[in-house]
């Protein structure tokens, strides 16, 4: 096993010098490739943000490719000294994997079409008796064509401050991501650290009007557990610090200028016409959590909590040492708890687990003194419940997830003098179904099926000017319709040998409106739906678990 850990630690080491881009994603919306247990261990996983995504049918990946799901202080809440406790075997995959996505019905900032190749390697293993170590590397390429409005890498954070402009020529995005974990025990005790890289790359392909944007993102988690005897209680808690730096720089070849709108909200900017264009975002976020994890019964469980602060700052003057500056902060919070049980001797496995966050968030213009001209107020209640046929022989398997998303967004903007109150309810199922046949070669296929329900209140656009009918409006509108998304997977895995298996796996997904929206008579709801399909291949590697 130690030359397979030596390729996996070769392939993180190669990919983490790359250059990088934008949150790229295989399937309609971006952080939802893997289940939430193979991500939110990563200390690059923003804590005190609700991102805007897209609605989606569950995770891209087929389910049954992958381990079963994991339940612990590390795999949900990212505490790395709880790392020597919950790995108790070896697991390393290399995918490669082609993506595209296109369609009408998408939001002003998204890409009108997007290709991306991305390859990626994770491993994780016991290290000894007493440590364990996990790492993950993704390097990825995205071309979009046509491009976006958007100059920054993330236009649907919760931050209200975003650069646009009026081009949507061919857009190059390239990222590198390099995080890893480690903990031992010593005693009781469990001590443990994180680390996290990702640079992003943004430019224009052979454009007169060229976008240059840079960002990078390092992050760092240390954690410490304490086990009670055989009791299997433990607590333990962890911190987390990262600051991300994005530059955007606009220059305008053969045209006579070039038109610049940096949005604050929903108030209807004015455009800046400019012969080149600067603007930095600095950022920092920080935050502590705390969390139990036992046994209970056949099974196990774990509860646990965390608050989080996210500042942003952002500024145009680049040789002024004290530039104004505008200010976004956001203060989270966030409980959770999940339990994991074998049934019926051992053949079924069920997951149960579920979340709340809180977000509130201010925002402040360089050029006002009067506080907070943007607030918003957030909430996030999801819940989700696994369960998995375990494969006994090479017999039949399966698996059926249960998702329900439920989120209130509320924004008040005090200089356009409106308002958003959307409440958002998104139901799902997923299933899959698979076996061995010919001994050696395991075929699964899967569908899944998500329903997307808003309610509330949003602006009438109608007696608003020519920024927000453009850029914002469409936006408020997709939020406000309802809309269905259905994902279809097939899936196969060849056992070259013990321990290692060659898969490859394809998906489509569509995501179509089902009704006009809260305000049917704008007619600025985008025509049409959106669709994304992938293929992707790789080698897995396996070993037996040892006695932890």
């Amino acid at each position: 096993m130690n030359a397979r850990l030596v390729v996996a630690l070769w392939a993180l080491a190669a990919a983490a010098t790359a250059e990088a881009g934008a949150a790229q994603s295989l399937g309609l919306a971006a952080g939802r490739d893997l289940p939430a247990w193979m991500t939110d261990w990563s200390p690059l996983v923003p804590r005190a943000d609700l991102p805007h995504l897209l609605p989606s049918a569950s995770a891209a990946q087929p389910l049954l490719l992958l381990p079963p799901p994991k339940v612990g202080l590390f795999w949900l809440t990212g505490n790395p000294g709880a790392i020597p406790g919950e790995v108790g075997e070896e697991y390393t995959n290399f995918m490669a994997a082609k993506s595209g996505t296109d369609g009408d019905y998408r939001r002003p900032l998204d890409p009108g079409g997007a290709s991306l190749t991305q390859f990626s390697a994770l491993s994780w293993r016991p290290v000894g008796r007493r440590a364990a170590a996990i790492g993950r590397v993704i390097v990825d390429q995205e071309t979009q064509s046509p491009g976006t409005f958007s100059d920054v890498t993330e236009p649907y954070s919760s931050s209200p401050f975003v650069v646009t402009d009026t081009t949507t020529g061919p857009m190059r995005r390239v990222r590198a991501r390099f995080e890893g974990a480690a903990g031992a025990r010593v005693g009781p005790w469990g001590l443990g650290a994180a680390l996290g890289y990702e640079t992003r790359d943004n430019y224009t392909l052979h454009a007169k009007f060229v976008r240059f944007d840079r960002q990078v993102l390092p992050a760092a988690t240390l954690g410490v557990t304490h086990s009670f005897g055989d009791s299997g209680l433990v607590l333990g808690v962890h911190g987390r610090l990262s600051r991300s730096a994005e530059t955007v720089e606009l220059y305008p070849y053969g045209m006579p200028g070039g038109r610049v709108y940096q949005l604050e909200g929903y108030a209807d900017v004015v455009a800046r016409d400019v012969s080149s264009y600067y603007r930095r975002m600095e950022s920092d976020e920080a935050s502590a959590g705390a969390g139990a994890s036992g046994r209970l019964g056949g099974g196990h469980w774990v509860v646990f909590g965390e608050a989080a602060r996210y500042r942003q700052w952002l500024w145009s003057q680049q040789y002024t040492d004290n530039p104004a500056k505008d200010r976004w902060e956001a203060r989270t919070w966030s409980v959770g708890a999940a339990a994991q049980h074998e049934l019926f001797g051992g053949r079924w496995l069920v997951t149960v687990q579920g979340r709340y966050t809180s977000l509130k968030g201010n925002g402040d213009l360089a050029t006002d003194s009067a506080g907070a001209v943007i607030r918003d107020r957030n909430h996030s209640l999801s819940g989700s419940a696994e369960f998995r046929l375990l494969p006994i022989g090479g017999g039949w398997t399966g698996v059926a997830l249960i998702s329900v998303v439920n989120e209130r967004r509320e924004r008040r903007d005090s200089v356009a003098g409106i308002w958003t109150d959307l409440e958002t309810l998104t139901p799902g199922i997923a299933v899959e179904a698979g076996r061995t046949v010919l001994k050696r070669l395991f075929i699964s296929a899967g569908a899944a099926y998500a329903s997307y329900m808003p309610r509330g209140e949003i602006p009438e656009p109608l007696a608003r000017g020519k920024v927000y009918t453009t850029l914002i409006a469409p936006e408020i509108e997709v939020y406000a319709t309802e809309a269905a998304v259905q994902a279809f997977s097939l899936s196969a895995r060849w056992q070259v040998r013990d321990g290692m298996a060659l898969w490859a796996s394809a998906r489509s997904e569509s995501l179509a409106p089902t009704e006009n929206g809260l305000l049917r008579a704008a007619g600025l709801r985008p025509p049409g739906s959106r669709t994304a399909q992938y293929v992707a291949f790789g080698v897995a590697l396996t070993a037996p678990g040892v006695e932890r």
